[in-house]
């Protein structure tokens, strides 16, 4: 049997009466004052966690980022806090039922920033940078272009023609920035 996982309001009420009473009082006041269960503790947990051990469960609140740390089947990994309830969380993956809180860990701000470029893609109906034909884009300085062609799997895949008419080309890691998708372009469609 390891240690329970609590949540940090329960860890605060277990320290609270830590530094009033010793654990097999702690055991004795809850068994006889509150009986097997309160709202916030049943008491094997309680028992648990003064004589083996607790670790405080990560909480989550809406808007948070969330890695699932168990085997998940979803598309995607990284999901925002919708909704939280308890000890359980909704997230915005589209089903309606609720996850436990235990079974996720905040998201790394590497793993939100690939989310979100993957959500801003697939928002537009593309794969993540996929541009194409007659995209605009701008570079790090400002400087917009027009995608001549985009050539997948090359180490240079955004072609453009440049200020001074040659064809040119860059890097998917150059900071690219979408200025308009092709598709909703006014001056070509």
């Amino acid at each position: 049997m390891g240690k329970v996982k609590l949540t940090m309001e329960q860890v605060n009420l277990i320290e609270d009466q830590r530094n009033k009473m010793e654990d097999y009082k702690i055991v004795k006041f809850f068994a006889n004052e509150v009986g097997e269960s309160s709202g916030k503790f049943h008491i094997d947990e309680l028992i648990r966690a003064l004589y083996v051990g607790y670790e405080v469960e990560e909480e989550f609140k809406e808007g948070d980022w969330v890695f699932p740390t168990r085997l998940y089947s979803a598309e995607t990994s990284v999901y925002k806090v919708v909704e939280t309830m308890h000890r359980s969380i909704k997230l915005d993956h589209g089903f309606s039922h609720f996850e436990l809180m235990g079974d996720f860990r905040h998201a790394t701000d590497e793993e939100i920033a690939t989310e979100k470029q993957r959500r801003f893609w697939n928002g537009n109906d593309r794969e993540t940078n996929e541009f194409r034909a007659n995209d605009l884009f701008s570079t790090k300085d400002g400087t917009i272009y027009e995608v001549a062609e985009f050539s997948k799997g090359s180490p240079y895949p955004v072609n453009f023609i440049n200020s001074s008419g040659n064809k040119d080309s860059y890097k998917l890691t150059a900071g690219l920035k979408v200025v308009c998708f092709a598709e909703d372009r006014k001056d070509i469609n």
